[in-house]
């Protein structure tokens, strides 16, 4: 999710028709009635505008003043009749030239472009990038400004943005060019532009992730934009989107399809042109449909105790903005004349109690410094082992998806000396490498530790002999060690309360402390002997009248069981694992993770009770 810091009507197109720049060919050419087959090619551009950094490049803002024309790559090309018919479809290289060939004798066309890219089996040509070989894929960037309720489950509501040639043409014809404008002075008179510098930047993400996987499968993804896409929040189809977020969405015919709504309200907040904001939403439809993400989502900003969950997948979008582009400062422009925002340097490395797991900052600043070590060279890098890892290794993994379990296998995979990964690590979480292994971590072959088995964490941010770190810096609020704990182990019968089982909110305003990392307490079941059926029960002591705490029990990566209404709670608050039905069957050697999160600033005592 971004940081809290074109129309049309119906079912019609939204078109912006551009003449072609060679003349209509002359009728002559071919006699009228000819039944000959004939080709119609050209090249395809659109308008790219950089957003600027006030790092180097004079403060953060949209330069359209450095506007340059970029080759539309892999988009779907056509040639449709007067009825809108589609007589011949191609798709445009990785320069922008397309040809249409065989287009039947007698027939008048158009040249119609679509700011869509559907591939099977892609083969790559002779330009770079060329890491995708055997890939499949499905972009659409669409208008979701409809007005009409019914575009939740049926994405046709959604017009398919297009650039369409003027002149209908019944005869061979070369330099068919078009291009997807943008004009800009002191507000937009064409957008044009937009929907393809968008898919552009998506096209450079596919192949960052086929440099580890040439021949991967990616689901259908709909990009949904217009230009009345605001930061209010209400209905999606009437552009009240937030902010630019990722979500996955069930269509009629289409189920669990991804979903990006990106903003573009001038003069309030736009992003197709801020790529990385692009790139940072695209890695969370990566996390979703081809790896794995546990994330609770939620309100976020540096500086944030997050659940460790939620400070991996943030902090993962927004290295991988700084992978895709090979530069690592992300910025986001917004305000009047698109000319202020902010930026976010993955070359900063975290300070003070910023350092954790928890830590978004330090989630980035890793990940990218080990993206820019795979190759030697400063500001470049292979995404081949980080992608391994996400895809074979934590998308099945049993502990919740966390930079620990990511960490863990990397180490395990790769050693622990691979890229400078034991530097790197201590440098951004505060803690010895040793920490992901089950004693020390001995190289290649290393033994994985998900669950932090040995407390080292908690050992780290408890800081025997020194300042234990706060829970959220800004309140000074400090704990005992174990209240630093990755996981707490559970047995069969009554786990007493213990000061470890606690919720506390910190200094968060309300409304924003759920996913935070004081909010969330993680236990551990290890199911032993045969298969067995489990429950667990959550109680506070006492009298309560409120929703004080919600249950969510999880079997790698999936939510099997919980509790978590919010119609109030009885006598005694329990929270159970049956509420969803019931008791859940485990068999030997599942590991089941309970997670309990609060509804309030502080709950000081609750005891869990497993029944096997």
């Amino acid at each position: 999710m971004k940081k809290n810091f074109i129309k049309t009507v119906g079912l019609v197109f939204t078109v912006y028709f551009l003449y072609a720049c060679s003349p209509t060919a002359p009728t002559s050419q071919v006699p009228v009635g000819s039944t000959t087959p004939f080709s119609i090619s050209g090249n395809v551009t659109y308008d790219w505008i950089p957003a600027k950094d006030s790092v180097t490049e004079g403060g953060v803002r949209l330069d359209y003043a450095a506007k340059a024309a970029r080759p539309v790559r892999r988009a779907v090309v056509q040639a449709v009749d007067s009825s809108g018919n589609v007589v011949v479809s191609s798709s445009t290289d990785d320069l922008g030239n397309y040809t249409l060939s065989s287009i039947p004798g007698g027939s008048s066309v158009q040249v119609r472009v679509l700011s869509k890219s559907t591939v099977t089996s892609y083969t790559p040509d002779t330009t770079a990038p060329n890491f995708c070989s055997g890939a499949n894929w499905d972009v659409r960037v669409v208008n979701n400004f409809t007005n009409n309720a019914s575009s939740l489950t049926n994405p046709a509501l959604r017009s398919q943005y297009a650039v369409t040639d003027s002149t209908f043409r019944s005869a061979a014809a070369t330099g068919v060019n078009l291009l997807a404008g943008l004009t800009y002075a002191s507000g937009y008179t064409l957008r044009a532009a937009a929907p393809f510098a968008m898919l552009d930047t998506i096209i450079t993400q596919i192949e960052l992730v086929c440099q580890s996987e040439a021949n991967a499968t990616f689901a259908k993804l709909y990009v949904n934009w217009s230009d009345q896409n605001t930061n209010a929040s209400g209905n999606l189809y009437a552009g009240q989107i937030g902010t630019s977020h990722y979500t996955t969405e069930d269509h009629t015919g289409e189920s669990s399809v991804g979903n990006l709504y990106i903003l573009g309200k001038e003069n309030t907040d736009t992003d197709e042109y801020d790529d990385h904001v692009m790139a940072h939403e695209f890695g969370h439809y990566l996390e979703s449909k081809l790896y794995r993400s546990d994330s609770r989502g939620g309100s976020h900003s540096l500086g944030d105790s997050l659940d460790a969950r939620v400070a991996f997948g943030e902090g993962f979008g927004n290295a991988l903005s700084a992978m895709t582009f090979n530069d690592a400062v992300y910025v986001d422009t917004a305000g009047a004349n698109q000319a202020s925002g902010f930026i976010l340097n993955m070359a900063t490395a975290p300070t003070g109690d910023d350092k954790g797991i928890y830590s978004e900052r330090a989630v980035q600043n890793f990940l990218w410094n080990l993206y820019d070590a795979r190759d030697g060279t400063a500001n470049s890098g292979s995404y081949d082992r980080i992608h391994n890892i996400f895809k074979n290794f934590q998308k099945t993994t049993p502990a919740l998806t966390t930079v620990a379990s990511f960490s863990a296998y990397y180490v395990q995979v790769y050693d622990k000396a691979s890229e400078g990964i034991e530097t790197l690590f201590n440098n951004a979480f505060d803690v010895s490498v040793n920490a992901l292994c089950s004693g020390v971590c001995p190289g290649t072959g290393a033994v994985a530790d998900l669950f932090d088995t040995n407390n080292d964490f908690s050992a780290a941010y408890g800081a025997t002999g020194s300042a234990p770190k706060n829970y959220k810096q800004t309140t000074g609020t400090t704990f005992a060690t174990n209240f630093w704990n990755l996981y707490f182990p559970l047995a069969n019968g009554a786990n007493t309360d213990a000061n470890h089982m606690q919720i506390h909110a910190g200094g968060y305003t309300a409304g924003t402390f759920s996913n935070k990392y004081g909010n969330n307490r993680w236990y551990l079941y290890n199911v032993a002997g045969a298969t067995t059926t489990l429950k667990f029960v959550a109680t506070i002591g006492g009298v309560c009248t409120a929703d004080i705490m919600d249950m969510f029990v999880y079997k790698n990566g999936v939510i099997v069981a919980g509790d978590f209404t919010s119609t109030g709670a009885t006598a005694g608050c329990p929270d159970s694992s049956a509420a969803l039905g019931a008791p859940l069957t485990a068999a030997a050697s599942d590991k089941i993770i309970v997670v309990i999160q609060g509804n309030t600033t502080t709950t000081t005592s609750f005891d869990i009770t497993v029944t096997p």
